[in-house]
């Protein structure tokens, strides 16, 4: 739900504030999907898909544990999914469960 931004989270505990229908629970289902591959809300996968756009959603991160480095995408379109790590396509949430933490 919205628009197109980077948002960079420190390595410490983060707060987000704001008032109501700013983004703050969009901000925490994209990071959930990243780690889950599934929504904390139940319904379908068009229901993340803003309704102004309606073509698609894409959820993209780049996470850093230790001396690792992890590219991690979550792209809906046409009412698939699609979730990369690296670049490789992620068929089973349990190939990256515990990275994204």
């Amino acid at each position: 739900n919205l628009e197109p931004q980077e948002i960079r989270f420190p390595k410490r505990i983060t707060i987000i504030t704001g008032s109501n229908g700013q983004g703050k629970t969009s901000i925490i289902e994209a990071v959930y999907l990243l780690a889950h591959r599934r929504s904390f809300r139940p319904g379908k996968l068009s229901d993340l898909v803003s309704w102004r756009s309606g073509i698609g959603a894409e959820v993209n991160a780049e996470i850093t544990n230790s001396d690792l480095r992890f590219d991690f995408g979550y792209t809906i379109t046409q009412g698939q999914r699609e979730v990369y790590c690296n670049g490789k396509p992620v068929t089973t949430a349990q190939k990256f469960y515990g990275t994204v933490r």
